[in-house]
């Protein structure tokens, strides 16, 4: 992992965020996550951090764990969260998110399992489990909604 990993496309965040929290003051909850429908990045940086820990989430999670630290100490009681769906869900296998980092586990995955509670399925079970493990603060994110037939109503019979 190189020092300048994504280093302007941080800076420019991080004064983005200073100047909302300026200009916003009591502000808890920073959401930092990525676009829909994949298109990860692939480059050099992004693989080498990747790859090894088998998610696209462990460079999102380097990214927001360095963004995070910039503001622990002057907002302690901010938090930063960030969406974990799609090639994301599946947490890293050993980068854990900072102290003030909150993942929202989302159900996105697994929406055709109408009418049941979507952690009944073992490779939910499996995320939630290894997010855990990380030492991860998460929610969950559920998605009671049938996609391909938006005018059916849905059970969430948790």
């Amino acid at each position: 992992m190189t020092a300048d990993f994504f280093k302007h496309a941080r800076r420019i965040i991080e004064e983005k965020i200073t100047k909302y929290l300026k200009e916003t003051p009591g502000i808890k909850i920073i959401d930092i996550s990525h676009n829909d429908t994949g298109g990860y990045c692939e480059c050099e940086k992004c693989s080498v951090i990747d790859i090894p820990e088998g998610s696209k989430m462990a460079s999102l999670l380097v990214f927001i764990n360095k963004i995070a630290a910039k503001f622990q100490k002057q907002y302690p009681d901010l938090v930063f969260t960030t969406l974990a769906y799609g090639g994301t869900i599946k947490p890293p296998k050993s980068i854990k998110p900072a102290k003030n980092v909150m993942i929202t586990l989302c159900t996105d995955l697994h929406w055709n399992y109408i009418c049941m509670p979507i952690w009944d399925t073992k490779q939910f079970d499996d995320y939630m489990k290894g997010w855990k493990k990380l030492g991860a603060r998460f929610t969950i994110w559920d998605y009671p909604i049938y996609h391909t037939k938006y005018l059916m109503p849905v059970l969430n019979m948790e």
